[in-house]
């Protein structure tokens, strides 16, 4: 792969701790899916291997970066591979991943159906052209264009009644990383909104641009300490 699609596919899907396990509506969560040992739990998933494409790519580099994530996928047994891409590149990438197993995915959406909310992107839309996967609460999504806890509630709720699968975000800046804030504010996006009971619980996200995150050590770090959380227990996601 070239420099940029080592970026796009090598560092931004591993490490920047894009390592989740995506909900579904049809997805209930077993006992041993919620289970408190971390290897049990790890057994009875999937786990998934998302790429963001961010705001990267013109049309002719998305379509060979699918192609060779596509190629790269045939190496990832076990494992359920998606790539979230730009929105104009959402058909073409899609054609160039039929049939390949590596899922198609957007970056975000807006909670409502449908109306008069100029250059927003509704969950039929993005059904329609084949997305199979949304993003919800990225970090770059809530720091640099606003969206609170309460936005990303209504946005991983919409998904899900489209029937698409929902990657639920969460995690904290470099900035608040490098402060010590880290499990304090993955705590508050967890436990602020009501989830629903039959829904997946998400990976944190263990990394971050330009900082040396250590996905395989982090978020079970944070994933174990979300699990003691009074403020997460109240909020009905099984960690």
């Amino acid at each position: 792969m070239s420099s940029l699609q080592t970026a796009l596919f090598g560092s931004a899907l591993l490490s920047s701790g894009m390592l989740v396990s995506a909900w579904s509506p049809a997805t209930v969560s077993p006992s041993s899916v919620v289970s408190r040992v971390g290897a049990v739990e790890m057994m009875a998933r999937t786990p998934l291997m998302a790429g963001n494409w961010k705001m990267n790519t013109v049309l002719d580099e998305a379509k060979t970066l699918a192609k060779d994530v596509a190629a790269a996928a045939k190496g990832a047994p076990g494992v359920d591979v998606a790539v979230c891409v730009p929105f104009p590149f959402l058909i073409p990438v899609g054609d160039v991943l039929s049939g390949t197993g590596v899922s198609l995915g957007a970056q975000d959406c807006y909670y409502e159906t449908a109306g008069a909310y100029t250059a927003a992107v509704s969950t039929s839309m993005l059904k329609s052209v084949g997305s199979q996967y949304v993003l919800a609460g990225h970090s770059e999504r809530r720091a640099t264009f606003g969206d609170s806890d309460a936005d990303v509630n209504k946005k991983t709720l919409k998904i899900l009644e489209e029937g698409l699968k929902a990657i639920l975000c969460i995690g904290e800046l470099k900035e608040e990383r490098e402060s010590g804030e880290t499990f304090a504010v993955c705590d508050t996006q967890v436990g602020a909104p009501p989830w629903p009971k039959k829904l997946r619980p998400p990976q944190p996200c263990a990394g971050c641009e330009g900082c040396a995150a250590r996905p395989r050590i982090d978020a079970p770090r944070v994933r174990h300490a979300l699990r003691s959380s009074p403020r997460a227990s109240r909020a009905s996601l099984p960690l």
